[in-house]
């Protein structure tokens, strides 16, 4: 909120996994702004107390799933509530991580599900309304919720090995301001200095990489039955 003020913003607050506090959040923004062009869904959600633990493997799978179908299908929720508020031609983004899989956060199921449920459902469906949708796939940066992850130096040296440079919010923020100029829906914006593309070419680099942390670690066995279960 001191940010908010700061640039004369104006800031409330909604729990996305409460239909009634949407609907709450829809009618103050209707009754004061009328209309909209554009809405940013990025809201995520992790049991406050797993950022206690010292692992991520040490958070109650109930937690991992709770915070997996609020992550996800926030953005569905928000649209529903929202559309009849956008302008036509208006657009609604969802925000996804361009992070590949690695040892200790096996995150892929949850981004794969926020996607499809973006690209494939929501834009489908909004699409008789001339409102599109869209995920903008972000470089991993540092953020609270990043704290939760572990083998973070990992992410480092995944950039360094694909020769990436590591992501500014400030730069990532302009190049999704650019994409508000073009009329697709139901796509995917990579925003990450080209990791995602970077990481598909070099899987059998970067699972050697994991392999050799794996070992190190002693979690190798259970690395690998993951990985197999996955993919």
């Amino acid at each position: 909120k001191r940010f908010a003020k700061e640039f004369g913003a104006d800031v409330t607050v909604c729990d996305v996994s409460r239909p009634e506090q949407i609907e709450s959040l829809k009618n103050y923004v209707g009754e004061k702004f009328g209309r909209l062009d554009y809405i940013l869904q990025g809201a995520a959600y992790m049991n406050p107390k797993a950022f206690e633990m010292k692992s991520y493997d040490q958070v109650p799978q109930e937690w991992k799933d709770e915070a997996l179908a609020i992550t996800a299908y926030a953005i569905r929720d928000v649209a529903y509530k929202f559309v009849d508020l956008l302008s036509p031609d208006g657009r609604i983004d969802g925000v996804s991580f361009s992070l590949p899989d690695f040892p200790g956060y096996m995150v892929g199921n949850a981004k794969r599900m926020l996607e499809a449920v973006v690209t494939e459902q929501l834009a489908f469906e909004l699409e008789n309304q001339s409102v599109r949708a869209n995920i903008l796939s972000l470089g991993p940066f540092e953020s609270v919720a990043s704290m939760v992850i572990p083998n973070r130096k990992l992410i480092e040296e995944i950039h360094d090995t694909l020769g990436v440079n590591h992501p500014d919010v400030g730069e990532m923020a302009k190049e999704a301001v650019k994409t508000l100029g073009d009329n697709k829906t139901g796509h995917i914006y990579y925003i990450d200095n080209g990791l995602h593309e970077k990481v598909g070419e070099n899987q059998g680099l970067l699972n050697h990489m994991y392999k050799q942390v794996t070992a190190s670690t002693g979690m190798g066995k259970l690395y690998h039955q993951i990985m197999s279960k996955l993919y």
